[in-house]
């Protein structure tokens, strides 16, 4: 534990000083690597500063980390009662909710929300995507089975994903980010587009996009269509991936 919290202590020391300031929206982000591959969290702040609005934005992240580990680190809870989040953005790891979600992802949820709770925040369950159907994603998920022997698409895989987290959603009260739901929609109109990386896993600066239009919209709640993207993305993709975000996020509450 003492090499776990050291690690995240300097994630958030740099942001402690902030986390003090009044009249701001604080976020924390709890996850792994879907987190911080291409700047998640700063992208959705600077959306939020390009939208006039005061936020700080303070990450946890560890490549592979479940929510559970999490749950379990009194740093992560001292730092939830110690600044008082407004949201705290739950990502868990990839594979878990879809193959042991009431061992693994469930009992880490609960303990979280009820920290986030108790300091009077929101906790906003940050749904992924599921990974790229490939013949040759060689990925086991369970004892003698693949990713793609137990599900016959990335369709199927990225709806049970989404029932996995609507459940325990509907159980602790928790917003959900369907950012996997925006991106299976995208990629249906524009599977030209890659959004994955090589590894069929990770995203590329693209699917972040999706993902934090998809996060800042639960977060907000106020239409996709008016918040600039920082990146430079293609401009009728990026509007495209607005419109599908608005379709599909109607109510954030």
């Amino acid at each position: 534990m003492k090499k776990f919290a050291g690690l995240l202590l300097i994630v958030l020391i740099s942001t402690s000083a902030a986390l003090a300031q009044k009249d701001v929206i604080k976020i924390l982000f709890l996850g792994n690597s879907y987190t911080y591959y291409n700047g998640l969290p700063s992208l959705i702040s600077d959306m939020a500063l390009r939208n006039d609005k005061k936020v700080v934005v303070t990450q946890i992240t560890r490549g592979g980390n479940l929510l559970d580990h999490y749950a379990k680190s009194d740093f992560v809870l001292e730092t939830i009662n110690e600044f008082d989040f407004d949201f705290v953005v739950l990502q868990e790891q990839s594979t878990a909710p879809l193959f042991a979600a009431e061992e693994r992802t469930y009992p880490g949820i609960r303990k979280l929300d009820t920290s986030v709770r108790e300091n009077g925040g929101q906790t906003v369950l940050f749904m992924p995507w599921a990974r790229e159907y490939a013949d040759s994603l060689r990925t086991k998920m369970l004892p003698g089975k693949f990713y793609y022997d137990v599900f016959d698409s990335y369709n199927t895989a990225q709806d049970s994903l989404a029932n996995s987290y609507y459940k325990i959603a509907n159980e602790v009260g928790a917003k959900v980010a369907p950012a996997g739901l925006v991106w299976k929609e995208f990629h249906s109109r524009h599977p030209e587009v890659q959004l994955w990386r090589p590894d069929h896993n990770h995203p590329l600066e693209i699917g972040t996009v999706i993902a934090a239009y998809a996060i800042y919209k639960t977060i907000f709640d106020e239409p996709a269509k008016g918040v600039r993207c920082p990146l430079p993305i293609s401009k009728n993709l990026v509007n495209e991936i607005k419109q599908i975000t608005d379709e599909l996020i109607t109510d954030s509450k």
